[in-house]
């Protein structure tokens, strides 16, 4: 019997394991001239599986309560005056002595606190997820460029 041709999706990954660099490149050109696309495409599978994946962490945090309260706990002692920051504005929140704004940017509900100065810890911009996202992202590539 004649042996079988493999996948083209198997042929492909063997062709990216020995062409790596190659692989790179073919991507990033891609990747350029599809980017639009792309990014649509994502956002529709981001919205058709959201429910999905919120089940999912749920489920995972309540079958694993430890290890989600050590995360918590190991963070805020690693970021003590961030933890501060946020303290101090869940209960200025709930005092009601503060009162959650629309995005600054795009004006949309529901926002979160963001802090140009943990210092302040009640000077905040209000912000979107994605755009708070966004600006932490923009933050970081300063950083290490």
């Amino acid at each position: 019997m004649a042996e079988q041709k493999p996948s083209r999706a198997a042929y492909q990954r063997e062709w990216r394991k020995r062409n790596p660099s190659n692989s790179r490149k073919y991507h990033e050109t891609y990747m350029a001239k599809n980017r639009d696309r792309y990014l649509e495409m994502r956002r529709e599978n981001y919205q058709r599986n959201r429910e999905d994946r919120a089940r999912e962490l749920r489920e995972m945090r309540s079958n694993n309560p430890g290890i989600y309260a050590d995360t918590i706990r190991n963070w805020r002692a690693q970021n003590p005056g961030c933890s501060a920051a946020h303290t101090a504005v869940y209960k200025a929140i709930k005092k009601g002595d503060m009162e959650r704004g629309p995005c600054c940017i795009c004006g949309k509900h529901p926002t979160e606190a963001h802090h140009p100065d943990y210092c302040n810890q009640l000077d905040v911009v209000w912000l979107c997820h994605l755009h708070h996202r966004r600006l932490h992202a923009d933050q970081r590539r300063e950083n290490e460029g």
